[in-house]
């Protein structure tokens, strides 16, 4: 609840500071959440085969949002820059995900043996 707490202001944040029309970050990041309560019912949550989909298809997702908002709002957006924001995003998400695994691992194996 404390983190619910802390990413509703941030998502807020976001969506404020952005020169996109409010509902473009609510929309990435509901349909992030919507895309780990489907994926989890078909995929072990911490599956790497199912990190790899739920970042794939959030990078696809975020392409598609953007352009899409981007050309309701008549504004120039440059495809290749999208494309590869989109790959960091993706990268992020999969680096992020093997650290915090490891670190997990590391800390239930120590906590384990305590």
């Amino acid at each position: 609840s404390h983190a619910l707490a802390l990413i509703l202001p941030a998502l807020l944040i976001q969506e404020g500071a952005g020169a996109l029309v409010f509902g473009a970050g609510l929309l990435r990041y509901g349909g992030l959440i919507g895309m780990f309560l489907v994926g989890r019912g078909l995929f072990e949550a911490r599956s790497p085969v199912f990190i790899l989909l739920l970042a794939a298809a959030f990078a696809l997702a975020q392409m598609i949002i953007l352009h899409t908002m981007a050309g309701l709002q008549s504004m120039d957006i440059q495809s290749r820059r999208l494309f590869l924001e989109s790959l960091t995003m993706f990268a992020t998400i999969i680096l992020g995900w093997w650290l915090l695994d490891a670190v997990y691992r590391f800390i239930s194996r120590h906590a384990s043996q305590s």
